[in-house]
C-alpha cells in the first residue's frame, strides 16, 4: 500500500510542477496535449501550444531534481503515517479481543466410585393396575370413558341406574323422622313417670302415702326408660339404613381408584351387573418399577438404595434405585426377584408397562475413577479434546476415556480431579480465547 501510495504521488506531483513551471512561461501551453502525457521528455517535438511552435529548449533538469525531492520527502511521510496506523489498528482490534469473552458453561471433573457390572434383563411393572368393579347390583345407565383415556383419581368411570335407590332413599328418611317422633314421645313419657315418681316419694312418713302406689309409680318409671330406650335405638338404626341408603346412591357413580389409563371396558349401557362384576380396567403408568430375576449368588450382594444403569432397547439410559430382594429363590432359574425404582429424573423417559429393560447390575468392589461430563468432550479427526477452563482462558487438551459412567466418561488420561471443563459454547472456542462462566 505505501509503495502504490508513493508512486501515484510522484506522478501527481509531476504533473502539478509542470504546470506551475509552464504558467511563468511567456508561452500558453496546451493543457490538454501535457496532461495526454506522463512526461516531459515523451512529449513529441514541434507541438504548437496557443499557436507558437515550442521545442525542448527549457531547463528541465531542475524542474525534475525539485519534483524528485518533493516526492520523495511525500512519500517518506505518508509511509509513516500509514505504518503508524496499522500498528494503531492492530493495537485497538488486539485490545478489544482481549476484552471480548465468550459465555460457556462449565462441569467440573470429579472422582467417583465405579464397579463392574453384569447386564441383566428386567420388565417394567405396575404397582397400581386391575379391574374396577362394581358394588351394587344395578342396570347400566351410561359408561363415561373409552379405551385409551387418561383420568385422574375420582374421575367418574360409569354410571348406574338410581331411580330405585333414591325413592329407597326417600323411604329411609321418611322411618327415621317416625323414629325420632317415637323417641320424643318415649321421652316426655319417661319425664311424666318420673314426676309421680317424685311426687309420692315426697308422700313418705304421712298418712297419704300409700305402700302400693310407691311400688307400682316405681314399675312404670323403669318401662319408661325401657321404652326411650327403645326409641333411642329405633333412631339409631333408621339413622344407619339411612346412611346405607345414601352410600348405595353414591355407588352409582363408580369413579377412578387413583389416576392411570383406561385399558379395557367390560360393560356397555343398559346391561345389568352383580356385585363385584368388572367395569373396567386400569393402568397407573405413573408408578412404575422394574422386576429383575438376578442369580442368587449375585442378589446376595445387593443393598437397598444400589444406583444401577438401565438402557431401553431405543438404547436410550436412565437411572433406577433399588428397593428390595424378595426373599424367595426359583428353584427352576436359581434367581431371586429384585425391584427398582425409577429416578425422578428417569421418569421423564417414556416407559411403558411389561416393557424389557436391561440393567447393568454391579458384580465387583467399588472403585474410584476420575470422570468428565459427555458434552465437554469433543471428537475431530479421532481424537478426544476437551477445553478446560485456565485463568479465564479455554486450554485444549486431549484425552483418553474409558468406561462409560451415567452421562459421564472414566479419564483414563489427560485431566485430573478439580479441573473445570467446558460442556457448553465448545463448540466454537479457539485455543486461548477468553471465556466467562454463566453457571
Amino acid at each position: 500500500i505505501p509503495t502504490t501510495i508513493f508512486v501515484l504521488s510522484k506522478k501527481i506531483l509531476f504533473r502539478q510542477h509542470v504546470l506551475n513551471f509552464l504558467k511563468s512561461t511567456p508561452f500558453k501551453p496546451n493543457v490538454n496535449l501535457l496532461r495526454k502525457y506522463q512526461d516531459i521528455k515523451s512529449l513529441p517535438d514541434n507541438k504548437v501550444w496557443g499557436g507558437e511552435l515550442v521545442t525542448h529548449s527549457y531547463n528541465f533538469n531542475k524542474l525534475e531534481q525539485h519534483k524528485a525531492r518533493q516526492s520523495l520527502k511525500l512519500g517518506h511521510d505518508l509511509f509513516i503515517f500509514l505504518a503508524l496506523s496499522a500498528i494503531a489498528f492492530f493495537y485497538i482490534e488486539t485490545t478489544r479481543a482481549e476484552q471480548r469473552s465468550s459465555p460457556v458453561f462449565t462441569d467440573r471433573v470429579i472422582l467417583e466410585p465405579m464397579s463392574q457390572t453384569m447386564p441383566v434383563l428386567g420388565r417394567v411393572v405396575t404397582n397400581q393396575s386391575g379391574i374396577v368393579a362394581t358394588r351394587i347390583a344395578e342396570r347400566i345407565e351410561k359408561l363415561e370413558v373409552r379405551i385409551g383415556d387418561r383420568v385422574k383419581k375420582g374421575a367418574i368411570l360409569a354410571r348406574l341406574s338410581s331411580d330405585q335407590l333414591r325413592q329407597s332413599l326417600r323411604l329411609k328418611k321418611a322411618e327415621l323422622s317416625r323414629a325420632r317422633a317415637i323417641g320424643e314421645k318415649s321421652n316426655a313419657e319417661f319425664k311424666k313417670k318420673e314426676q309421680a315418681r317424685q311426687r309420692i316419694i315426697a308422700l313418705r312418713g304421712s298418712t297419704a302415702f300409700r305402700q302400693d302406689r310407691d311400688q307400682n309409680s316405681h314399675r312404670d318409671l323403669e318401662m319408661a326408660a325401657g321404652s326411650l330406650k327403645e326409641a333411642e335405638a329405633e333412631v339409631a338404626r333408621a339413622e344407619a339404613a339411612l346412611n346405607m341408603a345414601q352410600q348405595l346412591l353414591r355407588d352409582t357413580l363408580i369413579k377412578a381408584p387413583y389416576s392411570g389409563i383406561i385399558i379395557s371396558t367390560h360393560i356397555v349401557p343398559g346391561s345389568y351387573t352383580r356385585t363385584g362384576d368388572p367395569i373396567v380396567t386400569m393402568l397407573n403408568d405413573d408408578d412404575l418399577e422394574i422386576e429383575a430375576d438376578i442369580p442368587t449368588v449375585r442378589a446376595l450382594n445387593l443393598v437397598p438404595k444400589m444406583k444401577v444403569q438401565g438402557k431401553l432397547q431405543n438404547e436410550v439410559l436412565f437411572q433406577a434405585s433399588l428397593r428390595t430382594v424378595i426373599p424367595q429363590e426359583n428353584m427352576q432359574t436359581r434367581t431371586l426377584a429384585a425391584r427398582f425404582t425409577l429416578d425422578a429424573s428417569s421418569k421423564r423417559i417414556r416407559i411403558v408397562g411389561n416393557q424389557s429393560v436391561t440393567l447393568d447390575i454391579p458384580i465387583g468392589t467399588s472403585t474410584r475413577i476420575t470422570t468428565v461430563h459427555k458434552d465437554a468432550i469433543l471428537i475431530n479427526k479421532g481424537n478426544k479434546n476437551v477445553y478446560i477452563l485456565k485463568d479465564n482462558k479455554a486450554v485444549k487438551k486431549v484425552i483418553k476415556i474409558g468406561r462409560s459412567v451415567g452421562e459421564r466418561f472414566e479419564v483414563i488420561e489427560g485431566l485430573r480431579p478439580g479441573d473445570i471443563t467446558i460442556t457448553r459454547g465448545n463448540e466454537r472456542l479457539r485455543p486461548g480465547e477468553i471465556v466467562k462462566p454463566v453457571n
